[in-house]
């Protein structure tokens, strides 16, 4: 999100006192992005290091970033009440009007920008959580696992989707999202996600030569056109605190923006496979054949499939290990035949055998109307040649 070259090197000199995970990672790595954090107890490590988060998130059209980039300051200044209703009066000269913003409206004070909270932390009797914003499990069918299980899966594909856990010897509560999923979300609101995330290390009881290399000042980086801005605050050595040890303190202020992807309006329900059905073929008797002709894939103009022409009812063979993955997993059946069935979301079922205790047969124009595209990769590692006649 930063580059490195950008920060000056005395803010990564303390071990102690470094950010480079925070600043030198990109937002999209790994499978899962981090929707919001906050540490529950604030308390010291074996190093004497005090280590706190917060992290929200919120929607704001694609231009917002830009259009507050200005205020964004200090994250709990500016994004303090982020998820909770509230009411205000509005004067205008003699004239007073009444406002109220439900928990789903964040307005930026003095601009006309609105944002939408999509994570953020919950007070409430039995403590403090983070809450999510449930138009995003609704609007990508998930459901949760168990009752307070803080797990959202979908049940389409059985995967886990959206987790929400405490880590770190039960001090942090974080809630995390498949990249995969959370880019689907954002291309269907097509809005920016904008993180503010805030961190600060303590140092406590400091060595003289900690002390010696620290300095003190403040530093912000970052621009509008690049999605990111981070302000630095780097404070002297504090000894004012009753009953608290010495400490050196640096605060963190990051904001950054992950954009949508774009929608095809001609076709703008479809899902973008991870691969190239075009050239995504399968084994069968009169050669490599694209299931995509016969599934329901969005056809591009001027394209077409790789390998042979092929029939609807050409066979294709996969090695029975292609089912241990749907075998006892929450809501799949796997039938003694081979077919294999996902609730009432999708089936290979029509015209799937096993042969022998080796090998799982079904028409090609069946698998590519039963299963669906985000599965095919894992069927092709198992596909075989079309077996030799005995």
């Amino acid at each position: 999100m930063i580059e490195r070259e950008a920060v000056l090197e005395h803010l990564f000199d303390i071990e102690e006192l470094d950010f480079s995970e925070d600043l030198f990672v990109g937002p999209l790595s790994g499978q899962w992005f981090r929707l919001g954090a906050w540490t529950i107890t604030a308390r010291p490590d074996e190093r004497g290091v005090e280590n706190v988060i917060l992290r929200q998130s919120f929607l704001l059209t694609c231009d917002g970033f830009a259009r507050i980039f200005e205020r964004l300051e200090a994250v709990g200044n500016v994004i303090g009440h982020l998820g909770k209703p509230n009411t205000s009066i509005i004067q205008d000269a003699d004239r007073k009007e009444y406002r109220y913003a439900p928990f789903h409206r964040f307005d930026f004070d003095f601009t006309p920008v609105s944002g939408e909270p999509v994570v953020f932390t919950h007070g409430a009797i039995s403590g403090t959580r983070l809450f999510i914003n449930p138009d995003l499990w609704l609007f990508l069918g998930l459901e949760e696992r168990a009752p307070a299980s803080g797990i959202w899966w979908d049940p389409s594909r059985g995967v886990d989707v959206l987790r929400q856990r405490v880590i770190e010897d039960n001090n942090l509560e974080i809630v995390e999202i498949r990249n995969d999923y959370l880019m689907k979300y954002l291309q269907a609101r097509q809005m920016s996600l904008i993180v503010g995330h805030y961190r600060h290390l303590h140092l406590l009881n400091p060595s003289a030569l900690a002390i010696e290399r620290f300095v003190s000042g403040e530093l912000t980086l970052g621009f509008p056109a690049d999605g990111v801005k981070a302000l630095f605050q780097n404070w002297d050595l504090r000894k004012d605190i009753f009953g608290s040890l010495p400490f050196l303190q640096r605060r963190l202020h990051l904001w950054f923006e992950v954009k949508p992807p774009s929608v095809d309006v001609e076709n703008p329900w479809s899902e973008q496979p991870p691969f190239d059905t075009y050239t995504f073929t399968l084994p069968t008797r009169v050669g490599a054949v694209a299931p995509a002709r016969y599934g329901y894939v969005h056809r591009e103009v001027g394209r077409s499939f790789e390998g042979a022409v092929g029939d609807f009812l050409n066979r294709v063979f996969f090695r029975q290990e292609v089912l241990t993955k749907y075998e006892g997993a929450s809501g799949f059946e796997v039938a003694d035949d081979g077919s294999v069935r996902c609730r009432h979301y999708w089936g290979l079922v029509r015209s799937t055998s096993r042969l022998g205790n080796e090998l799982v047969a079904t028409a090609i124009g069946d698998f590519a109307e039963g299963v669906p595209l985000e599965e095919w990769p894992h069927w092709k590692q198992y596909a075989v040649p079309l077996p030799a006649r005995r």
